[in-house]
């Protein structure tokens, strides 16, 4: 059982094998996934399903729903791993650094500054960046058509810890499964800069 489906079965309360059974005799495997997400939707409300099994903390099933539907197109070869609904592919890295929102967005900047390239691939114009009490985001697109965003949150610590935030960088609309490893491992890189 993956790690998905096992977080399934911990928020539903239902095992996974009961999920895919239901689907397949709901002829999910031909289903759009806007479709599939909707059903699943559905039978969250149809059981009943309002708090997570495991916490007792109210269900996100919106969330959930595209949770089971996205391992239930992977099972059944629907979506390959890293695949968005739309067939593009997405890489992601993430930075726990010491400092303040407002510290980690500008050591992000100064570091992106005087990278001119991703992979041999440019910056295809400037890039943006907008914040909101908790939250500060940076925007980007490169000259293949890919684009990158980072979300700044603060790192919750007990105790009077200096402050730190975690710098999280999602790469999407990349054109391959086969991109996933080396645009991971450049944001990786790139995110070592910021320490």
């Amino acid at each position: 059982m993956s790690m998905s489906t096992d977080a399934i079965e911990r928020a539903t309360g239902i095992r996974w094998p009961e999920w895919g059974t239901w689907l397949r005799a709901q002829g999910a495997t031909s289903l759009t996934h806007a479709a599939l997400a909707r059903l699943v939707l559905g039978r969250i409300h149809e059981l009943g399903i309002r708090a997570h099994a495991a916490t007792g903390d109210t269900l996100n099933d919106g969330w959930w729903a595209q949770s089971i539907a996205i391992a239930f197109e992977h099972e059944h070869g629907m979506r390959a791993i890293g695949q968005d609904h739309q067939g593009n592919f997405s890489a992601s890295a993430s930075k726990t650094v010491a400092g303040t929102l407002d510290d980690a967005l500008a050591a992000w900047v100064r570091v992106v500054e005087h990278t001119p390239e991703i992979g041999g691939v440019t910056w295809d114009g400037a890039s943006s960046t907008s914040a909101t009490e908790k939250w500060r985001y940076w925007r980007a697109t490169l000259s293949d058509g890919s684009r990158v965003q980072v979300d700044i949150s603060e790192r919750k610590s007990a105790g009077a810890d200096a402050p730190k935030a975690v710098v999280s960088v999602q790469h999407t609309r990349l054109s391959s499964a086969d991109e996933i490893s080396s645009r991971k491992a450049e944001w990786k890189a790139l995110l070592a800069r910021l320490a």
